[in-house]
């Protein structure tokens, strides 16, 4: 019934982001991809989450809204039911620790 009711938005979703892109509104197409990865994280497709979570996240650095990229970075964060040792490599292939490249104070 739950993955009945996850088809049923995949439209609006896709209206949704269709409709923002076309007029420009860049935080709305952040927020939308941000929800498509929720969707597919409650799905268990957590590759697919990660893909939509970044370019979330990517809209949301280029247009400074801070707020947005950290519900993202934290939507990342909780990959609930995934292995642990699963979602850190997902997650480091793509966005390695800050401390890695010397950004973390």
């Amino acid at each position: 019934m739950r993955r009945a009711a996850t088809r049923r938005r995949w439209p609006y979703y896709e209206r949704s982001l269709k409709i923002s892109e076309e007029i420009g509104d860049k935080a709305a197409s952040a927020d939308t991809l941000n929800n498509i990865g929720v969707t597919h994280k409650s799905q268990g497709d957590y590759a697919q989450a990660l893909a939509y979570y970044e370019r979330s996240l990517k809209i949301s650095e280029e247009i400074g809204d801070k707020v947005a990229g950290a519900e993202t970075l934290r939507n990342m964060a909780t990959f609930t039911g995934c292995k642990v040792t699963t979602c850190r490599r997902l997650i480091w292939q793509t966005r390695p620790p800050l401390w890695l490249n010397g950004s973390a104070a």
